[in-house]
C-alpha cells in the first residue's frame, strides 16, 4: 500500500504529537489550520510562487485537486524535494479553505482524519461534525460502487489517503454508539459499512453486541428471524451469553 502524501504528513503530526522527541522538520509536522492566510502565501512567495486569493482560485479552477496544482505551480520553478513537499502542504492548506467546494479524495480524506484525530483525543465538542463525515464517507462509497467499482477497491482508495486506520475507526466508533445506547444510529452504521470492510467477523460481532444490547426492545421473533440469517452474529451471541 503506497499511502498519499497528505495521509503521510497527517501520520507524521500525529506521531510527533504523541512523542515530540521524533525526529522532524517543524514545516512537517506544523498545524497548518492555526496558519494565517497572508502567512500561507507569504511563505508561497518565498519559494518564488507569489499568489493571492484571487489569482489562486483561478489557478485551482484550472487544477483537479491540490496534487494537480502544486505540479503546475512548480512546473517552472526549481525545488528539491523537500521544497516540493513544503509547497504542497502550502498549497494543500490553502485549496481546502479557498476551493472547498471543489471535492477531492485527498481534501476529503485529510478531513476525516481531522476528526478522527480530534474524536480520538476528546478535542472535538461538538460530534455532528465527526457524524457528517462519517456519513460522507458511507455516500462516497456508495456513489462508487453504484458506479460499478468494486467494494473493496472503493474502501481501499479512502483508505491509502487516510493517516488512520479506517476499519479500526469505524469498529471502535460503532461500538462506542452502542455502549452509549445510540442503538438505531450504531445499526445504521453497520448497516452501511459491513460490505465494504476487509474483516468483517468482527462488525458481526459488534451486530451480535447490537442485538444484544436492544432485544429487551425488540420482539424475540423478529431478533431470530435476523440471526437466522447470519451465522457469524449467531456465534458471537452463542460467546457473549457465556
Amino acid at each position: 500500500m503506497e499511502i498519499g502524501k497528505k495521509a503521510l504528513y497527517n501520520l507524521m503530526r500525529m506521531n510527533w504529537l504523541l512523542d515530540p522527541s521524533l525526529p522532524a522538520e517543524p514545516w512537517q509536522v506544523e498545524d497548518y489550520r492555526s496558519i494565517s492566510l497572508d502567512t500561507l502565501f507569504k511563505r508561497l512567495s518565498a519559494h518564488d510562487i507569489r499568489l493571492d486569493k484571487v489569482s489562486f482560485t483561478a489557478f485551482a479552477e484550472e487544477a483537479k485537486d491540490p496534487e494537480d496544482l502544486t505540479e503546475q505551480l512548480l512546473s517552472d520553478v526549481e525545488a528539491n524535494a523537500a521544497s516540493h513537499d513544503q509547497v504542497y502542504l502550502l498549497v494543500f492548506e490553502l485549496w481546502r479553505r479557498l476551493s472547498f467546494d471543489r471535492a477531492c479524495l485527498s481534501v476529503f480524506c485529510d478531513e476525516l482524519d481531522y476528526r478522527i484525530y480530534q474524536y480520538d483525543h476528546a478535542k472535538e465538542k461538538n460530534w455532528e461534525s465527526l457524524q457528517d463525515a462519517v456519513a460522507n464517507l458511507q455516500t462516497i462509497l456508495d456513489e462508487n460502487a453504484d458506479n460499478g467499482i468494486k467494494a473493496e477497491d472503493v474502501f481501499d482508495s479512502i483508505t491509502d489517503n487516510c493517516a488512520n486506520d479506517i476499519e479500526s475507526f469505524l469498529y471502535d466508533y460503532i461500538l462506542d454508539q452502542i455502549d452509549s445506547d445510540q442503538i438505531s444510529y450504531a445499526g445504521e452504521l453497520l448497516d452501511g459499512f459491513l460490505d465494504y470492510v476487509s474483516d468483517p467477523k468482527w462488525f458481526h460481532f459488534l451486530r451480535a453486541r447490537l442485538f444484544a444490547a436492544s432485544s429487551h426492545e425488540m420482539i424475540p421473533e423478529l431478533v431470530e428471524d435476523l440471526i437466522s440469517h447470519d451465522e457469524w452474529v449467531k456465534i458471537w451471541i452463542l460467546i457473549l451469553r457465556f
